[in-house]
């Protein structure tokens, strides 16, 4: 492995380069990813060589102040990457490998100056990012059994600005030894809990926009699962822990690239989440019941990821009356169930936002809005389907329905006309657009249309394509429906209509 480039390494491969490697050293500080994606297949004396060598390489990387470069030659030093090295420094001291003393002792100092450190221009942070690199200096700070009083009082007035990372590190400061008020801790911890975005069945912490995030390379798994385990440290058992951890592994499946800071946070959250909930090895039957009748009963022994699924029918129940659900377990280990109802509304069905708010309208191809519900045989109308979220989003689909009387035209033929696609700026498919969290595929049917996004970025978003009116008749317009694939719950859909072709 001695043969990478100098300036660019891998997280499994770090470790053997040249004592003299002069790259990078940013992500690779912690070791945590690679700790715990190789630790079944290394020996320990090879993960404490490993981290011995890595401890002994930090000290090129720090400047005379005290703080941290990412690379040994750069002029200046970053006061979040301070923050993270000092953390790993940290971590190993607890755990008993040998470090240079003076290494933590400048890291310090550097550290408690950032801690008192004016808000205005700490360039390359916004106000609000640099609150969160405060409140993660005075947490590894007090992690050290230095308990910056006066930095945490003045975090404490400012609160609400402070993203969700810095108030988990601040939560996690106040959960040592101190003296400050205690009322701190919870009203931190409810700050969180009150922004934090809730669903029937995940739960996440999502940032505002900042153009500054890169410089600490945060987002919102990051900062969920930051929040996850520090919650999770401080409060053991609390109620949101599964629905976080949920959203964690659902947004994380097959998810866009992640850095190794996400992996690293992960691991920990997880890690923390493991201790907490799954000490127990799982021994125990479960028992579902409808209306006090026993309908599923399932026997779990050991550590099994396959998922059981059992159907309840409606039509044994008489509509309009309540079912009475309710869950039992009886023996040791984690029970995780979730219960989804699946229907089809009939009739005339209204508009519904439930995580996602849909619009569709119709115009002709100079641009006009068609406000009535008439249409003329033979014309060409561009279909404009709006869908707005407050949330990120994972895996979405849109699924528009045609009426019988339309029919779309496929870009991709050469039969539909380029000029009318061009000019009415038609949607394409394009990978770049799902790169930057849009809807970027779509497949064409002859009754329908349905685009794609494997990531959806939080705000509105647009689809465009075209059709023509072919069939004279008076025909309905079924709901055009957009909703997560692995998380149905959360959905929306615009109201059904009817339509005139003459």
């Amino acid at each position: 492995m001695t043969d990478i480039p100098k300036k660019v390494f891998y997280m499994d491969a770090f470790f053997h380069l040249p004592d003299d490697f002069e790259g990078g050293i940013g992500d690779a500080l912690r070791l945590m990813a690679d700790y715990h994606d190789s630790v079944k297949s290394t020996k320990k004396q090879e993960m404490d060589k490993r981290i011995t060598g890595l401890l002994k390489l930090m000290p090129k990387y720090q400047a005379g102040s005290g703080g941290f470069k990412y690379y040994p030659d750069c002029c200046c030093t970053s006061a979040y990457l301070t923050c993270y090295a000092a953390e790993f420094i940290l971590d190993a001291k607890i755990k008993g490998y040998s470090f240079d003393k003076d290494m933590l002792k400048k890291a310090k100092e550097y550290l408690k100056k950032v801690a008192l450190q004016a808000v205005d221009s700490q360039y390359p942070y916004s106000k609000n990012v640099w609150l969160l690199v405060q409140s993660y200096a005075v947490y590894v700070l007090a992690k050290d059994k230095t308990l910056m009083k006066d930095a945490i009082n003045n975090l404490f007035e400012v609160r609400d600005r402070i993203p969700f990372s810095g108030l988990a590190y601040l939560v996690k400061a106040l959960d040592l030894k101190h003296d400050l008020p205690g009322y701190m801790q919870p009203v931190l911890a409810r700050t969180m809990v009150n922004k934090m975005k809730d669903e029937p069945t995940m739960t996440h912490f999502e940032n505002h926009e900042d153009d500054s995030w890169w410089c600490i390379h945060e987002n919102n798994i990051k900062t969920t699962a930051i929040v996850l385990e520090a919650f999770l440290e401080v409060y053991n058992r609390f109620p949101y822990a599964e629905k976080i951890a949920r959203w964690l592994t659902q947004t994380t499946n097959q998810k866009r690239y992640m850095s190794t800071q996400d992996h690293i946070r992960l691991f920990m959250a997880f890690e923390r989440y493991y201790r907490v909930f799954e000490s127990e090895t799982p021994d125990f039957v479960a028992e579902v019941l409808f209306n006090k009748i026993p309908k599923i009963k399932q026997t779990f022994r050991g550590r099994d990821l396959t998922t059981r699924t059992h159907a309840v029918y409606l039509k044994d129940y008489k509509p309009g009356k309540g079912i009475n659900a309710v869950f039992k377990k009886k023996g040791i280990g984690m029970l995780y169930y979730l219960l989804r109802l699946k229907y089809y509304p009939i009739g005339e069905v209204e508009a519904i936002d439930r995580g996602f708010k849909v619009s569709k309208t119709y115009k002709t191809l100079d641009g006009t809005v068609v406000t009535g519900n008439t249409f003329k045989a033979g014309e060409k109308y561009l279909v404009e389907v709006n869908v707005d979220t407050k949330m990120e989003r994972s895996f979405v689909i849109l699924d528009d329905p045609l009426p019988a009387g339309l029919k779309v035209l496929n870009p991709d033929f050469k039969t539909t006309s380029q000029f009318d696609v061009q000019e009415t700026r038609a949607s394409r498919d394009s990978e770049w657009a799902g790169y930057w969290g849009n809807f970027y595929r779509s497949e064409i049917y002859f009754d329908r249309v349905q685009v794609f996004a494997d990531y959806l970025r939080r705000g509105a978003h647009k689809w465009k394509y075209l059709v023509i009116a072919t069939n004279e008749g008076d025909f309905a317009v079924p709901n055009t429906m957009v909703l997560e694939m692995y998380n149905p719950e959360v959905f929306g859909r615009n109201a059904n209509r009817r339509v005139q072709v003459q």
